[in-house]
C-alpha cells in the first residue's frame, strides 16, 4: 500500500511541472469588453524572435503552450495599440488594449475593422473594405491576420509551423509571388489549422489568399530595383520585372528576377609576430559572391 502511495505521489509531482507550461490570460478593451481574435505571441527578449502564439477566444481568454523563461508577450489587434509586457508567470492576468485613435480617425471613417469568422475548421478574415487594405505589403497584412505571424520573410501559423499558401486556388511555388501582391488588392485570407483529406498528409496548416477580381483587360507590367554598395566597394542588388496579360477572365503572369550580392566568408587570415614579449595581429576578411542568379517564371490563372 505504501509503495502505491509513493508511486502515485511521484507521478503527481512529475505531472505538476508539465501541467504548468501554459501561459494564460485575457484580452479586453478599456471598456472591460473581451477582445476576440487578438494575436498573443511569445517573443525572445534578445532578438524578438517568434517562439509561440495563440489567438484570444470569444471571451478574450488565451493559452500559450509554453513557459515564460524571461520572454516578452506581445498582443496585437487591428484598431488597437500594440501591447508588450514582461512574461513573469503562468497567469498574466487581464491585458487591456487601448483604441488606436490615429488609425481609427484616419481610416475607419471610410472603412471598417476586419471581420473574422470561424468556418470549416479555419478562420476567414475579410480584408476588402476594412483597415487591413492599408496594411501595405503582404507580410504586413499577414502579420495582422489572427493566428499568423509574419516577420523577416518567415510566415508561421500558431502551433502549426510554416503553412502551405494558395493564391486564388493555386498553390504558391515561390515566395516572390507574395511580393507581387498588395493589401489593397486582397479580398480575404483564410487560415486553416486542421487541413482535411484534400491536402497532402504532410500539410500542417494552409493559408488561402483570395484577391479582388482585376478590372480591365490587356497587358500590364511593373518593375522594382534595389542596390547596395559596401565599404569594400562591392556593388550588389536585385531587379524584378512583373508582367501580366488579362483577357476574358484568363490571366497570364510572368516575372524575371536577377540578383547579385556579396557577403563575408567569415574566414580570418591571422599573422602573429612575437618581439620582446609583445605581438601584433593582422586580420584579413575576404568578400565572396554568394548570390548571382537569374530566374524566369510563367503562371496562368482563371478568375470568374
Amino acid at each position: 500500500m505504501n509503495k502505491k502511495l509513493i508511486i502515485t505521489a511521484l507521478c503527481l509531482s512529475a505531472m505538476t511541472p508539465m501541467m504548468a507550461q501554459n501561459i494564460t490570460g485575457k484580452v479586453m478593451n478599456t471598456k472591460g469588453e473581451p477582445l476576440a481574435f487578438a494575436n498573443v505571441v511569445l517573443l525572445n527578449r534578445t532578438d524578438s524572435a517568434f517562439v509561440k502564439g495563440a489567438v484570444s477566444g470569444e471571451d478574450g481568454s488565451f493559452a500559450i503552450d509554453s513557459s515564460c523563461n524571461g520572454r516578452i508577450i506581445k498582443v496585437t489587434s487591428v484598431g488597437y495599440k500594440t501591447v508588450c509586457k514582461d512574461c513573469t508567470g503562468e497567469n498574466v492576468g487581464i491585458i487591456k488594449m487601448e483604441e488606436d485613435s490615429k488609425m481609427l480617425g484616419e481610416v475607419v471613417v471610410k472603412s471598417s475593422l476586419p471581420k473574422t469568422i470561424l468556418k470549416n475548421g479555419g478562420m476567414t478574415t475579410t480584408v476588402v473594405g476594412s483597415v487591413l487594405e492599408k496594411a501595405g505589403t503582404m507580410e504586413n497584412l499577414l502579420d495582422r491576420i489572427p493566428n499568423v505571424s509574419a516577420q523577416n520573410g518567415s510566415i508561421k501559423v500558431f502551433g502549426r509551423g510554416e503553412p502551405v499558401i494558395y493564391i486564388n486556388g493555386r498553390q504558391m511555388r515561390d515566395k516572390s509571388e507574395l511580393d507581387r501582391l498588395h493589401s489593397d488588392n486582397i479580398k480575404s485570407v483564410e487560415v486553416i489549422t486542421n487541413p482535411g483529406a484534400r491536402y497532402a498528409a504532410s500539410t500542417k496548416a494552409v493559408i488561402r489568399i483570395t484577391t479582388k477580381k482585376i478590372q480591365g483587360e490587356g497587358f500590364g507590367f511593373d518593375a522594382s530595383t534595389t542596390g547596395e554598395y559596401d565599404e569594400e566597394k562591392n556593388f550588389g542588388g536585385y531587379s524584378q520585372l512583373n508582367m501580366s496579360y488579362r483577357k476574358n477572365g484568363l490571366e497570364l503572369g510572368a516575372y524575371a528576377f536577377g540578383a547579385k550580392q556579396y557577403q563575408p566568408n567569415n574566414q580570418d587570415l591571422q599573422q602573429k609576430t612575437y618581439l620582446d614579449k609583445t605581438w601584433n595581429q593582422k586580420s584579413v576578411n575576404r568578400q565572396v559572391t554568394i548570390v548571382e542568379a537569374m530566374n524566369f517564371r510563367l503562371d496562368a490563372s482563371y478568375q470568374l
